[in-house]
């Protein structure tokens, strides 16, 4: 969970490709590795039908991610101006950075390596403004989940401009597991996703937890008096509640790494539970 889950930023943060890691040379997946192979076939290394096809294939991408940049721009009704700017000038490259693709693929093309160097300066700018936008996520600054609102003081807990809270990004979300939990613990998650994107009060996080924790609390209680043969279920019950306290602590903090790493945690914990009740039952 990150301010990235707010549609707009997610699609904006992820870039479609446009870095400068190394792709397999057969793989030309992003743009970067589609200029790789540009260069391979203008030193006659690589075949033209591999090249038509890389061409159709990245195209089809950067098509895909302005027009879902777009469409999320659209959406967001509520956004902070100076972020708004950076997101129109992003499209603008998204769309230049396409044309040159078209143009590649086209009877009219250019040779290879001049399609090469026309990539690379697009992409160039491309990646600058795509920094600028992932910028708002890294500088461990409030910022509001719902808009992109900067805190001008650094201190404001709620957003000047939509009305929303605020939090501190997570710069290094983890992945988290698929996991198929109900009840209480869809109710913990669905109020984490609300509190990092602003579409909900954190009241609802803080209700959540305390819910679940009573819980847990209650059958921490019963096994200790149980005795002998029950210690890892014990230990993964104060596994949850150990997570769901670094939970709560991003109520104080807004940092969302407390929160990312509290969930990871407390999902974690549920599927020992889930593991350890499934072998007592077999």
């Amino acid at each position: 969970m990150d301010s990235a889950d707010n549609p707009f930023l997610r699609t904006f943060g992820e870039g479609w490709g446009i870095d400068y890691e190394e792709p397999a040379e057969d793989q030309p997946t992003t743009v970067r590795g589609l200029i790789r192979m540009l260069e391979r076939r203008a030193q006659g290394l690589a075949e033209a039908e591999a090249v038509s096809l890389a061409l159709e294939q990245v195209a089809q991408e950067v098509r895909t991610a302005r027009d879902a940049s777009t469409a999320d721009l659209e959406k967001a009704q509520v956004l902070d101006p100076r972020l708004r700017s950076a997101a129109e000038d992003t499209i603008e490259a998204y769309s230049a950075l396409l044309e040159v693709l078209e143009w590649a693929a086209s009877p009219e093309g250019g040779q290879p390596a001049e399609a090469a160097e026309e990539l690379t300066t697009i992409a160039d700018a491309l990646t600058e403004r795509l920094e600028i936008v992932r910028s708002w996520e890294r500088r461990g600054e409030l910022v509001c989940p719902r808009c992109g609102w900067r805190a001008e003081q650094g201190t404001e807990l709620d957003c000047a401009h939509c009305g929303s809270h605020t939090v501190i990004p997570d710069p290094n979300p983890p992945d988290f597991p698929r996991v198929r939990l109900g009840g209480r613990y869809l109710a913990i998650y669905r109020a984490c996703e609300a509190a990092a994107t602003g579409r909900g009060p954190l009241s609802l996080l803080d209700q959540a937890l305390e819910s679940l924790e009573g819980e847990l609390r209650r059958a921490k209680a019963l096994i200790a008096r149980a005795g002998e043969g029950l210690e890892p279920t014990e230990a993964a019950l104060q596994d949850s509640l150990d997570a769901m306290e670094r939970m709560r602590s991003f109520l104080d903090t807004r940092a969302l790494s407390e929160l990312n790493q509290g969930w990871l945690r407390l999902s974690e914990a549920a599927l020992e539970l889930r593991r350890l009740q499934a072998s007592v039952e077999t």
